[in-house]
């Protein structure tokens, strides 16, 4: 196996099939804004040869500092340059969904992504969605607040994978029956 293929592999485990939405939306996007790599690099203050191999698919591992600019110059959210679906189009909102409203009501989301991007390694748009719905005490979260609740997300989705493997293990019919205790000894 050559170092290409062992780097490509785990950086597949890091954000499974990131990369080629990425390239395969990023790609999209430019044709349906006519833009060229060229234009969106001046748009967006990024390398022109960084905007290139990010829509061949060869950087497997973006920061947000890369794809927050990005995302603006396109006029998405870093979230949709990764999402699964339409082709990088925005999602229509739904009747009783606020998130356009929760994106302009914690903007300090974005900051705390492009600060640490590593808290936010394999992040789905639901957890985006998550994060971007919860509020602090009065209101919109703060910096340390949106941290803490990007850790909680980050717990809860490391235990959900704990709890998806455990259940295709020997183990799993008493993780069952535990977690069926639980629930019945709270909910009723």
């Amino acid at each position: 196996m050559s170092i290409g293929t062992r780097e490509n592999q785990r950086n597949e485990a890091y954000l499974p099939g990131a990369r080629d939405r990425l390239s395969r939306n990023l790609a999209e996007l430019l044709r349906r804004r006519e833009m060229t790599p060229a234009a969106l690099a001046a748009r967006s203050g990024i390398d022109e040869a960084i905007v290139r191999a990010l829509a061949r698919g060869e950087i497997t591992r973006p920061s947000l500092t890369t794809l927050d600019p990005l995302a603006a110059a396109l006029e998405v959210d870093v979230a949709e340059l990764l999402a699964i679906g339409p082709r990088g189009e925005r999602r229509p909102e739904r009747p009783g969904e606020s998130r356009t409203l929760d994106r302009r009501t914690n903007p300090i989301v974005a900051e705390v992504a492009a600060a640490h991007p590593q808290l936010f390694a394999g992040w789905s748009l639901a957890d985006y969605d998550d994060l971007y719905s919860r509020f602090g005490v009065g209101g919109p979260l703060s910096f340390a607040g949106a941290l803490e609740c990007a850790a909680a997300i980050n717990d809860r989705r490391s235990l959900t994978a704990k709890v998806a493997l455990l259940l295709e293990t020997e183990h799993g019919e008493m993780l069952t029956a535990t977690v069926d205790r639980l629930y019945d000894a709270t909910v009723l």
